[in-house]
């Protein structure tokens, strides 16, 4: 699979509107996904949750994430039209 370009991959987040799967981490280590809207606010990449869901629980424990985006295309699977980002979140 081709990797994408920086200005390929920030097209491709910033292109209308997508919902990401957020990747947590429960206290004990079990993982958890939920579906998120985020933005691209320069290098930032911005979404909000409460702080009483698991997903403000979980960030509150370990801020480790992994974020992943696809197309809305069924073949998104087999092509490089997907974007999957680690990182750390940050409270703003």
């Amino acid at each position: 699979m081709k990797t994408m370009t920086e200005s390929e991959w920030r097209s491709f987040l910033s292109f209308g509107t997508r919902t990401a799967k957020l990747a947590t981490r429960h206290p004990d280590g079990r993982p958890d996904v939920a579906p998120i809207w985020f933005v691209l606010d320069a290098n930032d990449l911005v979404f909000t949750t409460q702080s009483d869901t698991v997903k403000g629980k979980n960030l509150r424990h370990d801020l480790r994430v992994m974020l992943a985006v696809g197309s809305s295309r069924q073949s998104s699977c087999a092509t490089k039209d997907r974007v999957t980002i680690n990182g750390r979140s940050a409270e703003r």
